[in-house]
């Protein structure tokens, strides 16, 4: 559901100190975030991480955009933007919805920080996912 956030996803060993954050950068959208997670909270490069997005759909969500940035050391590395559609299962139903996305750590130095942004197709806000991983 999220692979475009692990294009630029960047990581070291636990023994280097690693760390990854995930927040929900968007309090006010309309899908309300209930839990996220990465997994493992110290990743390793060239090994799976995984992202897990817990979530709260009020109605039906039939169209919309996915957009995601990211930044290696403040430097823009990413900028796409999607059919919500070629992102994720549509119709999104309303209740509770338990997502996980897998991909491969890559090997790079700094600090990363990615975004994933789906607004509905009036352009209001769904979710808002930031992510922040930093090798030292």
């Amino acid at each position: 559901m999220f692979r475009a956030l692990f294009l630029g996803l960047l990581s070291v060993a636990a023994l280097y100190n690693n760390s990854v954050a995930v927040s929900d950068c968007n309090t006010a959208s309309i899908l309300k975030v209930t839990a996220l997670s990465f997994n493992p909270s110290e990743p390793i490069p060239g090994q799976n991480g995984t992202l897990s997005t817990h979530y709260d759909v009020p109605y039906e969500i039939t169209k919309g955009i996915a957009k995601y940035t990211c930044t290696l050391n403040g430097l823009p590395v990413l900028s796409e933007t999607y059919d919500l559609c070629t992102q994720t299962a549509c119709p999104i139903t309303a209740g509770h919805h338990d997502d996980t996305s897998e991909s491969a750590v890559p090997i790079v130095s700094g600090t990363l920080s990615c975004k994933i942004k789906w607004e509905d197709e009036a352009a209001q806000p769904l979710l808002c996912i930031q992510t922040k991983m930093v090798l030292v």
